[in-house]
């Protein structure tokens, strides 16, 4: 069945390494793009012991922070190579991006998990 209008349907990704997610803090993920955060994940290199870590995932523009989705990475089953995916919770409108906008990606702190690879899949470009 033909569309109504063209779509651009194409997915990019971006992404980047914090180097212990265990540690609270942030990295910054530049958009060379526009388009529609859709989803994106986590791979990390170790367990996560004592309790899961929640890394926020943010759109940053100069309006402000604006929370689009969560990453949580349970201590059940976690180890080397486990991959967890974003959970959207942000609107249509919040999780658009214009060219050279940030995701921002906030561990919330705990224990274990090693490093974190983030990556952030987005519909436009």
């Amino acid at each position: 069945m033909p569309l109504s209008e063209n779509h651009n349907l194409q997915v990019n990704h971006v992404g980047g390494s914090m180097a212990a997610i265990a540690s609270a803090g942030d990295i910054y993920v530049p958009v060379p793009y526009k388009g529609r955060v859709i989803g994106g994940g986590c791979g990390i290199s170790a367990a996560v012991t004592g309790a899961p870590i929640v890394v926020t995932v943010s759109k940053v523009n100069p309006a402000g922070v604006t929370p689009i989705g969560t990453i949580t990475i349970p201590v059940t089953g976690s180890g080397p190579g486990s991959q967890y995916g974003m959970v959207l919770t942000g609107s249509e409108a919040a999780c658009s991006v214009e060219a050279y906008e940030s995701l921002k990606f906030s561990s919330a702190g705990g224990t274990g998990g090693g490093v974190g690879n983030f990556v952030a899949h987005i519909r436009g470009g």
